[in-house]
């Protein structure tokens, strides 16, 4: 892959998402950027795994 020079691409996980989920999107389809950036099923968005919603 070739990029311009002086450009950065900054990609974060949202906050919760497990690595190991991820990897596994990526070596499923490593070109499918929203699959890989999609939570995970049952994932509440911006909460993390240890955080209870009421």
């Amino acid at each position: 892959m070739v990029m311009a020079e002086g450009t950065a691409v900054l990609r974060r996980n949202r906050p919760g998402t497990k690595a190991q989920y991820i990897q596994q999107n990526i070596r499923a389809d490593c070109s499918n950027i929203d699959k890989i950036l999609e939570p995970p099923e049952g994932q509440d968005e911006g909460l993390s795994p240890g955080v209870i919603s009421a």
